[in-house]
């Protein structure tokens, strides 16, 4: 089998491998709303009713919540870069990171050519994987 071969097998078994996935985490989600449905079908509707106020009152005070601590999360992240270290308490921690020096690689490649010498220089990371939702 030749290489082209062999990295075709493998890109086919990891789409197999995330299709698999997305498979698992979409009946995990629907099984979880039909559970809920299974649920609310077994209460009487008096019971239905105050149910779901209470799930408005519960709801409306999440959403407050979640509100307060991104801007709070806004403000800390502000502070923190003011502050320029890492500040640590209980729970959390706001990582302070010193900005990162970028170069143009198109021109510093362009530029590479004429003089090789610089290319010693070069750090190259390895790769990482990062899988989002599409």
């Amino acid at each position: 089998m030749q290489e082209t071969d062999l990295s075709k097998l493998q890109e086919t078994d990891i789409i197999e491998m995330m299709e698999r996935l997305f498979s698992y985490i979409e009946e995990a989600a629907h099984l979880e709303v039909q559970g809920q449905d299974a649920q609310r079908a077994c209460m009487p509707s008096e019971v239905l009713e105050q149910y779901d106020l209470i799930g408005r009152e519960y709801y409306q005070k999440v959403s407050e919540l979640r509100s307060m601590a991104g801007e709070l999360t806004a403000a800390i992240k502000e502070e923190t870069l003011r502050f320029g270290r890492t500040v640590k308490s209980e729970h959390y921690m706001a990582t302070w990171c010193k900005g990162k020096t970028r170069w143009d690689t198109s021109k510093l490649s362009g530029y590479a050519l004429a003089h090789p010498e610089i290319n010693a220089l070069m750090l190259v990371d390895g790769p990482t994987v990062t899988i989002k939702a599409r």
